[in-house]
């Protein structure tokens, strides 16, 4: 167990940069390099690493601002129960999925380039791209949880 951590309100801005700037330091290129290799499987368009690390980082803010709006809004009360604290994380976690998944194909669809020509890939091909890459944030996101999780430091 970890003890007592303080509450993610309570922290300093310049305490949050120093949290966030690292961990995009390095979620960044992971992102960038997972979406080159989705990318030329997908649409057989080659990304450059610097084209992919703009669109990362592009996807990550507007992503970050989205679940921001979402549980903002959809924070219960302190003095609700229990079953509506958990039905309010249940419809947020749902919209918050559903609204990034779009707007990153949307973002995919616009934004990445056919070779040769000028046109984009369109937002078919943006949602596959957004679709594969939820299907792998979903497996690592339970890579790490699921063993934090069985060795008792998430409770």
């Amino acid at each position: 167990m970890l003890g007592a951590l303080p509450s993610f309100t309570s922290l300093d801005p310049i305490i949050w940069l120093a949290i966030f700037i690292p961990i995009l330091a390095i979620v960044i290129p992971i992102h960038a390099a997972i979406l080159r290799a989705v990318t030329s499987w997908t649409t057989k368009v080659r990304l450059t690493f610097r084209t992919a690390c703009i669109l990362a980082l592009v996807t990550i803010v507007i992503n970050g601002l989205v679940n921001f709006l979402i549980i903002s809004a959809l924070t219960p009360d302190a003095k609700s129960d229990a079953s509506m604290k958990l039905l309010a994380n249940i419809i947020a976690a749902t919209l918050i999925i559903a609204i990034c998944f779009v707007v990153n194909a949307v973002i995919y669809g616009n934004f990445i380039a056919v070779p040769g020509t000028q046109d984009s890939i369109g937002f078919a091909k943006g949602c596959l791209i957004s679709l594969i890459l939820l299907v792998i944030g979903l497996a690592i996101g339970f890579a790490i949880y699921l063993p934090l999780r069985l060795f008792g430091v998430l409770v």
